[in-house]
């Protein structure tokens, strides 16, 4: 939605879309570490995160080239 409204093309709004999923990455980590309330478990949910991440970028990722595969991205730059 963000990115119809600056008129950003598909590579912009993919690399948005991915920046934006990478720097949220200690949002996943402290939900793991809310997850494991023990002080030993820190570590497993140090590991987890990543583990988490991973397949949502990928998944992400598949979802960005299908959007610019079917169409469903429009961009209307205005020239200058």
């Amino acid at each position: 939605l963000l990115s119809e409204k600056i008129n950003f093309t598909y590579e912009e709004y993919a690399s948005l879309t991915m920046t934006t999923l990478a720097r949220n990455s200690p949002l996943a980590l402290a939900i793991a570490i809310n997850s494991f309330p023990g002080r030993e478990l820190i570590a497993i949910a140090l590991v987890i995160g990543p583990l988490i991440e991973l397949p949502v970028l990928y998944i992400v990722s598949r979802f960005v080239l299908y959007i610019k595969k079917s169409g469903l991205f429009f961009t209307c730059r205005i020239s200058e």
